[in-house]
Parts: structure tokens; sequence; C-alpha cells
């Protein structure tokens, strides 16, 4: 993912860095539903950068082995974030602060999350 999207985030002026565990925790996956949450997560990351200055733009994506056999994998951006009035808003479906967005994208991230054993994402009960 991070080569197919590398001329995206350069042209928007976002450094990405990256911190891989080694060696690579063997994950048993739907590799192509994982890209998909990569993707949307980074989309929404150059997406809120984009008002910021291009040498303050990045983005951090990290692996680490967990000790239960699963691996973790962490998508961070330099962005200041959401409004306190949204902050438990992002993963309700249809809900979107972006101008072209339709409020979809993280709540696929979720339920692709959750079904490959991961934690219940954005959920406050």
């Amino acid at each position: 993912m991070l080569e197919l999207t590398r001329d995206e985030v350069t042209k928007n002026g976002v450094a990405v860095l990256t911190h891989f565990a080694e060696p690579s925790p063997p994950v048993q996956t739907d590799r192509v539903q994982l890209q998909q949450v990569i993707l949307n997560l980074r989309i929404n990351a150059v997406e809120a950068m984009s008002s910021m200055r291009e040498e303050a733009r990045q983005l951090l994506i990290c692996t680490e082995k967990e000790e239960s056999d699963g691996a973790l994998v962490a998508v961070q951006d330099s962005s200041p974030g959401l409004a306190l009035k949204s902050v438990d808003r992002p993963f309700e479906a249809l809900y979107s602060t972006r101008v072209r967005g339709v409020g979809i994208g993280l709540t696929v991230c979720r339920s692709i999350i959750e079904a490959h054993g991961g934690p219940d994402v954005g959920r406050r009960e």
C-alpha cells in the first residue's frame, strides 16, 4: 500500500515514516480488506493535514508483534485532530467532516478490524 499511494502522498507534501517489527509478525488475514483499511486511513490523514504547513505533515505507520501471536498496526498523522464536539462521531455511518466525504470509510475500517479480531475501534459504551 505504501508504494501504491506514494505519488499521492508526495503530491500532498506528506512525509511517511514507518517503523515495522522485525521480523514481521505472521498473521492470517484478508489482505485486500486490510489494504482497504490502510488506504482509507491514509486518505483521511492526507485530507486532515491539507490545511497544515507542508513541513508539518507526517504520517506514521508502525507494526508490532503482540504477545498473543498477533500483530498491532498503528497509523498516526500530525493533523490537529477533531473538534471536541465531534470526537465520538468519526465511526458513525454517514458522518464526515470532509467536504467530499460520504462518511462510510471509517465505519468500513472498524468492521474490517473487528472481523480480524481487532479491538472495538471507536465504540464508547
